[in-house]
């Protein structure tokens, strides 16, 4: 069980193009409440503990009803969890899109391409417009960890989605900045789209430990430099990888990623199985047993953080498999 030093534990459901329905039976049953707590207990779950994230382009669909008005199933389904849980939303905004995306100033439309069913990102044609920040206000009771490119070698596309975001949300509604997504598998031939080339120089190719460290502390610092809204402390979150073994937390903390005490969460994807179809949903996702042998593989993250960091929190996001 994890320690209850750690500051906060957090779980993020992925919302794509995919919803998910489920008919539980009821049944009578006892439950026999120990007096004491057990020794191999887990610590206590903070009532934020379930986030949500969205594509960046899918989430004008999901805050946003075709009549403008806002969207009445999220809210629903927001309202639903988290008078349950008595927490807060923690709605995270990225992807794989916006990390080869684009801020136009001039841009009219939110977020372009508009998400689809069959199409809700576009990696590198996603461009997003000054009034994609405004759907945040339909959530006005949630916090919003806002990623931005870092797979891009252009840092100032970086810094002006920072300003951007920063100018429109207020900032007790910003849980954390995120630097890049999935850099594990940033690589020198990666393509996007219909083939795109998105590779050195414009863009970062494979990255180890020491490089990803060292990119990140790179562009949180020019951040800070150039964006005067950042408050001081710990306002990012780092090492969100597709893969618990990779960029370990402690390596790349002794290399200095968290120099002048900037990261408030570390987080990690956590991947339940690879795409598949309405025949594999009961094999994979409810897979009782795959998610216990999958969540062990954050354990040494969890424990290091624990033990050497506990002012840090640490999360994931959990990604369903695709249909």
């Amino acid at each position: 069980m994890f320690s209850k030093s750690l500051k906060l534990v957090s779980l993020l459901l992925v919302l794509g193009d995919v919803a998910l329905t489920a008919c539980v039976p009821r049944s009578r049953s006892s439950v026999q409440v120990p007096a004491t707590v057990p020794s191999d207990a887990s610590s206590e779950i903070d009532p934020d503990f379930l986030g949500l994230a969205f594509e960046q382009n899918s989430f004008v669909r999901y805050a946003e009803d075709d009549e403008g008005n806002v969207n009445a199933f999220s809210a629903n389904l927001m309202e639903s969890v988290y008078s349950r849980m008595g927490g807060k939303p923690n709605i995270r905004l990225g992807g794989t899109s916006p990390d080869y995306g684009r801020y136009l100033p001039g841009q009219a439309e939110p977020a372009l391409p508009v998400a689809e069913q069959d199409n809700y990102q576009n990696i590198g044609g996603t461009t997003i417009g000054p009034s994609y920040w405004s759907y945040t206000t339909n959530f006005p009771n949630a916090v919003y960890t806002v990623q931005v490119p870092m797979a891009t070698t252009n840092v100032s596309e970086t810094i002006a989605w920072v300003q951007s975001a920063l100018d429109s949300i207020p900032e007790d509604q910003i849980f954390s900045i995120q630097p890049g997504n999935e850099p594990d598998l940033y690589a020198d031939g990666f393509t996007g789209a219909d083939g795109i080339p998105l590779q050195p120089p414009e863009y970062q190719g494979t990255l180890t430990s020491a490089t990803y460290t060292g990119n990140w502390t790179r562009y949180v610092s020019a951040i800070k430099d150039a964006v005067s809204k950042v408050p001081p402390g710990r306002f990012f979150s780092a090492l969100d990888t597709a893969k618990a073994d990779l960029f370990l937390v402690d390596e790349c903390f002794d290399l200095g990623i968290d120099e002048g005490g900037v990261i408030k969460e570390v987080a990690r994807h956590y991947y339940q199985g690879q795409a598949g179809t309405a025949e594999t949903l009961g094999s994979v996702l409810m897979n009782l047993t795959l998610t216990h042998g999958n969540l062990d593989k954050f354990r040494d993250s969890i424990d290091w953080l624990s033990a050497n960091q506990p002012e840090i929190g640490f999360g994931k996001a959990l990604i369903f498999p695709e249909a």
